[in-house]
């Protein structure tokens, strides 16, 4: 659970310049399209459907815009905020989550040493 949420403010440290502990995602992820979409993931994360957000998030997106990016990161930090009994509830574990965040990082061509590792 902290692996990934160490990650998170990593990832948003490393694209947005600023400091994970005091950065929040949603200033970034709050504009356009990409405002709609949160709010879809969000609506979808407390009503229990994990993995159709999660299929939602990689629908959409799209390798242009640090704002889906943004997103993404968000998202999986909600996520991870789950238990571990929540997520399993869900079909879901916290390498599943690990891997989600991992293939995000991916697709936006960012390599980070280490990510790749079990968490």
């Amino acid at each position: 659970m902290r692996q990934i949420e160490m990650m998170t403010m990593a990832i948003a440290k490393l694209l947005f310049g600023k400091d994970g502990e005091a950065y929040d995602l949603k200033e970034v992820s709050n504009q356009g399209q990409s405002s709609e979409l949160r709010q879809k993931l969000t609506a979808l994360l407390r009503e229990g459907q994990l993995g159709e957000a999660e299929n939602l998030l990689f629908f959409e997106l799209d390798k242009g815009d640090e704002r889906t990016l943004a997103v993404a990161v968000d998202f999986y930090k909600q996520a991870n905020t789950f238990s571990d009994r929540e997520l399993e509830a869900q079909g879901f574990t916290r390498t599943e989550l690990w891997e989600g965040l991992g293939e995000v990082v991916k697709r936006y061509g960012l390599y980070i040493p280490g990510f790749w590792d079990e968490p």
